[in-house]
């Protein structure tokens, strides 16, 4: 059980990181813009204080929370954009 929630923990730690990076390179992509550069960074530094507060106290919502919308909630609106931006609309 161990491992699976330091996999757990991990995925937690390494995600918003990588959100953060993304942000950060759309920032100065204007096809993108400011707005899903700032949401891309935002979102990585809340996960980034999810995953401390989830090393610290492992009963805690906050990453679950967190998760849904780092996971599941950010990925559709990318998708969903660069889609837009692929047809050139």
């Amino acid at each position: 059980m161990g491992i699976l929630e330091m996999l757990l923990v991990t995925g937690l730690a390494v995600l918003p990181t990588g959100l953060i990076a993304l942000g950060t390179a759309m920032l100065g992509a204007p096809d993108f813009g400011k707005g899903f550069g700032g949401m891309s960074v935002v979102l990585g530094v809340v996960g980034v204080a999810a995953a401390c507060v989830l090393l610290v106290d492992t009963a805690s919502p906050i990453a679950a929370v967190g998760g849904v919308f780092a996971l599941i909630v950010f990925p559709l609106v990318m998708g969903w954009k660069v889609c837009r931006l692929s047809r050139g609309a």
